[in-house]
């Protein structure tokens, strides 16, 4: 008989208030996302445990499971069993507003092995704003814990990502949120490959679900990653440090379905710095303009196209004009079944007016 302990299982409850889906309306059941540093795509929790931790597991891991989820706090137990030899432990993985995001279970005799390397965050569709939860900036990002408190913005940790061979279909799926056209609970996957701002690499996986218009995710390290790929991310930023030697722009890649900027691809000075740590927030009078220009690139209609728009960094100050161009990148990411390009490039010239809001 082998002699090497099981891994931990990483279940996630990101919709979930109890094991099963009876309950409040809009719940979710709770799945198994990796077992160690395997991971699995959303699979029934009740096969996994019995195939890690054998049949008369079940009952005290649910039993955990749900003490977990109602307490927001970490449950070892004996395993109902005759001789009650093996133990569960359940921790909680904590999401940003202190709900129970995920819980790591294993069960066993004696110490169990270190625990996964796991963090949290969520993402409001409406406003493009993340919130960053339990161990996501310092285990997966590699921040520096004398810098708790500073925010990372969706455009700053991705550009930490050198390899996000699924990056179209999620911000397929971040469209399908923001335009009301996605069902509660959808599911999303993927590995990501990222350079940590402690200058590590990371092969991270990262499972979500979308909750109304927010999406609420786990990311876990997984310390290895097979293949690697010349990706769109690499070609854009190509285009982009050669239109940048020509022109001096502050660049940026966005997703030209949901206008979201990615990444910044130039050095910050005033007065952009406040992009660093705000989403750009384009003002509603602005926003259907804004739209059809990102439409038209992505069409083909245009291939670059210039407008003003008034934008703010900060919902404590008033909206400022500002000159943007857009441009399509044609060698990179293209949805054929659509025929439009996925990602292009934004160029921010100086405001028209430098007030407040920068």
């Amino acid at each position: 008989m082998s002699t090497a302990k099981p891994d931990w299982l990483l279940i996630e409850t990101l919709g979930a208030t109890r094991c099963t889906t009876d309950g409040p309306e809009n719940t979710c059941a709770p799945t198994v996302i990796a077992t160690g540093i395997e991971p699995r795509d959303f699979v029934g929790m009740i096969r996994r445990i019995k195939a890690a931790f054998t049949d008369s597991a079940v009952e005290s891991v649910t039993d955990a499971i749900d003490a977990v989820l109602v307490n927001a706090a970490s449950y070892v137990e004996p395993v109902a069993e005759p001789g009650a030899a093996r133990a569960v432990h359940a921790h909680p993985v904590l999401g940003p507003d202190g709900t129970v995001f995920g819980i790591e279970v294993w069960v066993g005799r004696g110490t169990p092995p270190p625990r996964l390397s796991v963090g949290t965050f969520d993402f409001d569709c409406s406003t493009d704003i993340p919130r960053h939860g339990n161990g996501l900036d310092q285990s997966v990002l590699g921040a520096d814990r004398t810098n708790d408190g500073v925010p990372l913005t969706v455009a700053s940790v991705w550009s930490r990502f050198s390899v996000f061979e699924n990056e179209a279909g999620y911000f397929e799926y971040v469209r399908d949120i923001k335009d009301g056209e996605s069902s509660y609970g959808r599911t999303f996957h993927t590995p990501i490959r990222l350079v940590g701002l402690d200058g590590d690499d990371r092969d991270v996986q990262m499972s979500t679900r979308s909750l109304g218009t927010r999406i609420n995710g786990i990311v876990q390290v997984l310390h290895r990653y097979e293949g690697s790929a010349v990706t769109d991310r690499l070609i854009t930023r190509t285009v982009a440090a050669r239109f940048k030697l020509a022109t001096g722009a502050t660049l940026a890649r966005i997703d030209l379905d949901t206008g979201i900027v990615k990444e910044w691809l130039s050095e910050f000075s005033s007065p952009f710095a406040a992009a660093q740590v705000n989403p750009l927030d384009v003002e509603p009078a602005s926003q259907d303009r804004y739209r059809v220009a990102l439409d038209q690139i992505a069409t083909g209609v245009e291939q670059q196209t210039e407008l003003q728009l008034f934008v703010r960094l900060d919902a404590a100050t008033p909206y400022s004009p500002v000159q943007i161009t857009l441009s399509g990148v044609e060698a990179g990411a293209r949805d054929a079944s659509r025929n439009r390009l996925k990602e292009g490039l934004l160029e921010v010239h100086a405001p028209l007016e430098v007030g407040g809001a920068w």
